[in-house]
């Protein structure tokens, strides 16, 4: 069914999934594990995009090792269904978690986005326990004062800590938006949003709910778009070749999904304009 019923696979059928969870645990790891499963663009491509989500419906923290091997495919091979809810799917193994995404987040040779997505999920975990909430900031300070880290990963560290919006670290992350003032075209935030989040005692943490994907709306809704899509390509064929050849056209600057965008906004790229590139 994973395979067979590709992005239409009914909540039933998730739900019947989970009740077998002991059985079939450790088949949805092995399917999140596999490089193969994941640059495939037959059905099979939404194979591991299931077994990515049920695997965190689980909430079991033992599974989270599968987990992180499905964010570092899904971001390698640019899978948005399951970068964009992965913070949400990460922290979903609760309390228990934190030390393996920790260890994550310090990794050295670790990518950056997969590290921007273990912050957004440290995030939520500390939201929802307070009492993991100092261990978190601690972990996520580090990154942050590293001066061997991107920055890019600094600068997602930064808005982890204001998050919370420590009184200890407001002279700091002031300092940081004057520095990424200078040396960032792009960044995630600025004067105005460390006003708010202190004014605010911190800006909220709302976790995503992933298995949306499953609702009937959501279902229908896909098949929509995928049929638009389709009646688009066809007519596109239909116009036949050009007469001329087209001008060469600049390749375009890759946006990070946890980029500001750029349009102005001030909402993070994947949260704006980045929704339709999904």
């Amino acid at each position: 069914l994973l395979v067979t019923e590709e992005d239409r696979l009914p909540r039933e059928a998730v739900d019947e999934i989970l009740r077998r969870r002991e059985r079939l645990r450790a088949p949805l790891e092995e399917i999140c594990r596999r490089e193969k499963f994941w640059c495939d663009d037959s059905g099979h491509f939404w194979q591991p995009v299931h077994a990515s989500f049920i695997l965190a419906a689980m909430r079991d923290p033992s599974a989270l090792p599968a987990l992180l091997d499905a964010m570092r495919w899904a971001n390698i091979y640019d899978v948005d269904w399951v970068c964009e809810p992965m913070p949400s799917m990460l922290a979903a193994a609760g309390e228990e978690g934190v030390p393996l995404l920790k260890e994550r987040l310090l990794e050295t040779a670790a990518p950056k986005y997969d590290k921007a997505i273990v912050v957004e999920a440290l995030e939520l975990l500390a939201s929802a326990h307070p009492d993991v909430k100092e261990d978190v900031l601690d972990c996520i300070r580090r990154v942050f004062h590293d001066d061997n880290e991107v920055l890019f990963v600094r600068d997602m560290a930064a808005y982890g800590i204001l998050c919370f919006a420590p009184p200890s670290d407001r002279d700091v992350l002031y300092k940081w938006v004057e520095k990424m003032d200078e040396e960032s075209s792009l960044p995630l935030f600025g004067v105005r949003c460390v006003e708010e989040a202190y004014e605010k005692g911190g800006l909220e943490q709302s976790p995503r709910d992933w298995l949306d994907f499953y609702d009937a709306d959501e279902i229908a809704y896909r098949q929509r778009r995928w049929e638009r899509e389709r009646r688009e390509d066809a007519d596109e064929d239909d116009d036949g070749p050009e007469d001329h050849p087209s001008p060469p056209v600049s390749e375009k600057v890759k946006v990070g999904r946890n980029a500001p965008c750029p349009c102005g906004s001030g909402k993070k790229y994947k949260r704006c304009c980045g929704r339709t590139q999904q």
